[in-house]
């Protein structure tokens, strides 16, 4: 029997590529860059094609060692590294390539994930750290919602990335990652985290959303379902220090999906950004959860911007006021409108009628957010932002929706329908006029032709009337007994006025009559 042939060469390695890095997005190298102070001296393991050291070397001038497994990815990301080192995490290689060199700051950026023992390791470059440096590091949360929702369907399917990356060795959830720390010598802080719903995740379908949904309603899960990875900060802890897990209080908080809303202030010369903010978390509800967001105390008025979740979907806002020394300054008003300016909508959408509370907003994607229209005044005591806030289910984020495009396609029609009619009417209107003055001018054209007949007729009569009249005269008596005197008149005036026309027509004047007498 012919033996099975196995290759000697390694399978080919997969090549991670990363946008450039952003230090204001919600993505885990952003959340790890704006951690590093300017200036720092940072090793970063698993360095990929260096999107993150090219961001520390060009924009927070560090200095930046890298070591990267994946040749080709190593040369991509040299230019950006004061070196980069070429060997597997595990090895020993790492003692003798870093020697003496000390880091403010051990990078560990989704790569423990993909190490046999990622703890040993750790362990092992903790002597690099300056005093008071730290690690700093992204790991997956397998508890994540899309990881529990696939066992449930009886599935743990692997992928090419994310958190079932066929290269993972290793799967945490923030308990079981915290106490590896602690075992391997490091106080572990969880100082941030990624978050994404099953929805926009490589896990989503709508079975699997439907199933959330109704576990959403029923069951206490874990705080972080919503949480892809954990951004944590360890630091070397002494030999002493125990782990302990957390207390759990007889009335735990309620558990589950959790909303992040996030306020930011300014004044009128100043722009948003996150150092003059402030994030508040609280566990979906369909009865709505209670915000309390305080903002630091000022003289001056101030801008209120709000960030009202931190994931697409439908929030509803039942009640917003202020409040400065347990006194309430400022209260919404559902009957004077929408409480933020609509000009200042960024990714919302009103579902419903501006004066009807609850509020109905759509998040159709990040940031979302708006600005009040109320501002603060200025108070020598912080000032409390209070809202109650509902974050709808998926499925009844989409059953408003539907109710939402249903009502513009209801009033779409019925404005079709109104310009219609009001066509029609008109158009009816139209005719009705033109076909008055048609009659109208019908009339006039037969009164016109009725007159011109009367007057033609008139002046039929009156040349009738005139040529009785010119031959009762031509045959009169007096007529023919003045005809020697006409004639007489008329040739003295030729003889006087030679070629002028002739006053008597002698042609229509009879001849003198003679009777018998006379002749003789």
């Amino acid at each position: 029997m012919e033996g099975l042939r196995v290759s000697s060469e390694p399978p080919p390695q997969h090549l991670y590529s990363r946008d450039p890095v952003d230090p204001t997005a919600e993505d885990s190298l952003g959340k790890i860059a704006r951690r590093i102070p300017s200036g720092s001296t940072v090793l970063d393991l698993g360095c990929a094609v260096g999107a993150l050291g090219r961001y520390l070397t060009q924009a927070n001038q560090c200095i930046v060692d890298g070591i990267e497994a994946n040749c080709e990815a190593a040369s991509i990301a040299e230019p950006y590294y004061r070196q980069v080192f070429t060997f597997d995490l595990e090895s020993d290689e790492f003692k003798d390539a870093l020697a003496d060199r000390r880091y403010d700051v051990i990078v560990c950026a989704d790569v423990l994930e993909h190490l046999r023992d990622p703890g040993a390791l750790l362990a092992a470059l903790t002597p690099y750290l300056e005093p008071g440096g730290q690690f700093l590091i992204s790991i997956p949360n397998v508890s994540h919602i899309g990881v529990v929702m696939e066992l449930l369907d009886g599935d743990f399917r692997y992928r090419e990335e994310g958190i079932l990356d066929a290269t993972h060795l290793r799967f945490f959830t923030r308990q079981s990652f915290l106490r590896m720390l602690n075992d391997h010598g490091l106080h572990g802080v969880i100082v941030d985290t990624t978050l994404n719903d099953l929805a926009h995740s490589e896990f989503g379908n709508p079975h699997r959303q439907e199933l959330a949904d109704y576990l959403f309603a029923g069951l206490p899960v874990n705080d972080d379902l919503l949480t892809y990875q954990f951004i944590v900060s360890a630091i070397p802890k002494p030999a002493d220090t125990a782990f302990e897990d957390p207390v759990v209080d007889e009335e735990p908080e309620p558990r589950g999906p959790r909303n992040h809303t996030q306020v930011y202030w300014r004044s009128v010369d100043e722009a948003y950004d996150e150092q003059r903010s402030v994030i508040a978390s609280v566990p979906h509800s369909s009865s709505g959860s209670l915000l309390r967001l305080e903002i630091p105390r000022s003289p001056l008025r101030r801008l209120l911007r709000v960030d009202l979740s931190k994931t697409p979907g439908v929030v509803q806002l039942q009640s917003l006021r202020y409040l400065q020394a347990d006194k309430e300054v400022w209260r919404w008003d559902p009957a004077t409108g929408d409480p933020f300016r609509s000009a200042s909508y960024q990714h919302l959408i009103r579902l419903n009628d501006v004066h009807v509370a609850p509020a109905t907003y759509m998040i159709s994607a990040m940031p979302a957010w708006a600005e009040l229209s109320t501002s603060i005044p200025g108070s020598s005591s912080e000032t409390v932002v209070e809202m109650v806030l509902t974050t709808m289910s998926p499925t009844a984020s989409l059953e408003l929706i539907r109710t939402y495009l249903s009502e513009i396609d209801q009033r779409s029609r019925a404005t079709i329908a109104d310009i219609t009619l009001r066509r029609d009417a008109d158009r009816i209107t139209r005719e009705r006029i033109l076909k008055s003055r048609i009659r109208y001018l019908e009339r006039e054209r037969r009164e016109l032709f009725d007159d011109f007949g009367v007057r033609i007729r008139q002046h039929e009569e009156k040349e009738a009337l005139l040529e009785r009249r010119i031959a009762e005269l031509l045959s009169s008596t007096s007529w023919r007994l003045t005809a020697p005197v006409r004639l007489a008149t008329e040739r003295f005036r030729t003889l006087m006025h030679p070629g002028s026309p002739p006053v008597f027509d002698q042609s229509s004047t009879p001849a003198p009559h003679r009777d018998d007498s006379e002749r003789s």
